[in-house]
Parts: structure tokens; C-alpha cells; sequence
């Protein structure tokens, strides 16, 4: 009995504890992809902004071009009735 519990001492000693102590450390290469995925979601949404952005000026562009085509045509054929 005696024997066997040296034996068990040696081979825990051997072994080591485990140290609770400290966190594991995250991995570098997943911090990186981490951080990847981050910037390309960031950019991503920046980019569906400015898209968003161009596309509201675009059609408010179309808007003001229809409606001085109109209110030109309008001006013009108001001033041929009149001479």
C-alpha cells in the first residue's frame, strides 16, 4: 500500500498540476482572423453606407432633371401662346 502510494506521488509529480491560475492564451492566428473578420465587416457596412448614399443622390439627381425638363417645357409653351 505504501509502495503504491509513493508511486502515485511520483507519477502526479511527474506529471505536473495544472496551473488554474492563468486564462488560456487565445491563439494568435485566431486573434488575427479575429480581427480580419472585424475590419471586413466594418468595411462592408461602410460601403453599403456610401452605396446607400450615391443611390439616394443619383435618383434626387433623375427627380431635379424631370422636373426642370417640365417646368421648362411648361415655360416655353406658355411663352409661344402668348406671342
Amino acid at each position: 500500500m505504501r509502495r503504491m502510494l509513493i508511486l502515485a506521488a511520483v507519477i502526479f509529480a511527474m506529471t505536473g498540476c495544472p496551473e488554474e491560475s492563468q486564462p488560456p492564451q487565445p491563439n494568435p492566428t485566431e486573434e488575427m482572423l479575429r480581427r480580419e473578420r472585424e475590419q471586413r465587416m466594418q468595411l462592408e457596412a461602410s460601403k453599403e453606407h456610401w452605396q446607400t448614399l450615391a443611390t439616394v443622390a443619383v435618383i434626387a439627381a433623375l427627380l431635379l432633371l424631370i422636373t426642370g425638363v417640365i417646368l421648362g417645357s411648361r415655360a416655353r409653351s406658355d411663352a409661344e401662346r402668348h406671342n
